[in-house]
């Protein structure tokens, strides 16, 4: 589980851990250790959170969308390295918000980073 993801949640709703642990049946602790990822979480548990947050088990979890989009607003042109290094700023702010809304992890987005790097080096290379 991410606990990121349960922490977002329970403050989003203004609970502290104490609260949310008392609407479960739960210890302040046990909430710190599920938020601080110490300590698993049956899925009963998993499911009855999910109801209370009113999201799926999935965003519970953190498990990314299949179909994370990524908006290009024009056409990329790249007859050098600075174009290519401008549209991976580009790409790094877009997943810097995904990250943010718990859609996709650092080391995957630094992953996809490294991908289109490499697809626009090759891009250009072409072009040469």
């Amino acid at each position: 589980m991410s606990g990121n993801n349960l922490k977002k949640l329970r403050n989003k709703k203004g609970l502290t851990q104490s609260q949310l642990g008392e609407y479960f049946g739960l210890s302040k602790t046990a909430i710190s250790l599920y938020e601080n990822n110490k300590r698993g979480i049956d899925s009963n548990l998993v499911k009855s959170m999910a109801e209370f947050f009113n999201v799926t088990t999935d965003e519970l979890l953190g498990v990314p969308p299949d179909n994370i989009k990524l908006e290009v607003n024009e056409p990329a042109q790249i007859y050098s390295v600075s174009d290519v290094d401008k549209i991976l700023e580009d790409t790094r702010m877009a997943l810097k918000q995904a990250i943010g809304d718990g859609l996709i992890t650092e080391e995957k987005a630094a992953e996809a980073v490294e991908l289109a790097r490499r697809q626009l080096m090759l891009v250009l290379e072409q072009k040469k």
